[in-house]
């Protein structure tokens, strides 16, 4: 089965299920809204905090403890293994329309994966100096990779389509991994932590069963 064909058939089994209905207030899917937002939202995003490192921090935060939250609910209503969480988080990439996804290395005993992302809204950026701009989405998979593993985890965007590269690449581990494997990209997207000791835990690390 291809994959169109795949996300046409989870859309429906959710409709089956009464997973994806429409209410007064609007659609629903999985018991959350369903807001339709134009593409040109992120790219206002990305421009935005390109040139604000506390505000790219801001919305990295923020998406993560958002998509964590959802991840909570998602299994709160449907009671999902981690591979079955995992596999439905990846077809909802798809089916929201944020590109296409695969995830590789996948480990969960050391609590690391690799996605690799095509045709993020990113892409529609113009005329830009070539940088790692998906920090919105380093968030996204951050918060459902720490409700996954259960534990929490960062994201770090390590190749990115907006320097030419074929797809956007994530590397999702623990600070630890991420600070060794990667040092200068940390301190770059996570200056807050280099400054502190790294025993001391961050004022945002996500209390996971809360």
């Amino acid at each position: 089965m291809n994959r169109k064909r795949k996300i046409i058939e989870f859309a429906k089994s959710l409709h089956l299920l009464g997973k994806a209905r429409i209410t007064d207030t609007g659609p629903e899917m999985l018991g959350q809204r369903i807001m339709i937002v134009p593409r040109e939202l992120f790219t206002e995003f990305i421009d935005l905090y390109r040139e604000d490192p506390e505000m790219e921090q801001t919305m990295y935060r923020t998406m993560k403890k958002s998509v964590y939250s959802f991840c909570a609910d998602l299994d709160d209503d449907r009671d999902l293994e981690p591979a079955e969480l995992l596999n439905t988080l990846l077809k909802l990439t798809k089916l929201n329309g944020f590109g296409h996804i695969e995830i590789n290395d996948y480990d969960r005993e050391m609590k690391e994966a690799v996605f690799y992302v095509r045709n993020l809204p990113s892409d529609e950026l113009d005329d830009t100096e070539p940088f790692k701009g998906d920090t919105y989405w380093s968030g996204m998979l951050a918060g459902g990779m720490s409700y996954v593993f259960q534990q929490d985890v960062e994201c770090l965007e390590t190749q990115c389509m907006l320097e030419g590269e074929n797809s956007c690449k994530f590397l999702v581990a623990p600070k630890t991994t991420l600070r060794q494997r990667h040092p200068q990209l940390f301190r770059e997207k996570f200056p807050a932590e280099t400054r502190n000791d790294a025993r001391t835990p961050s004022p945002d690390t996500l209390v996971i069963g809360e």
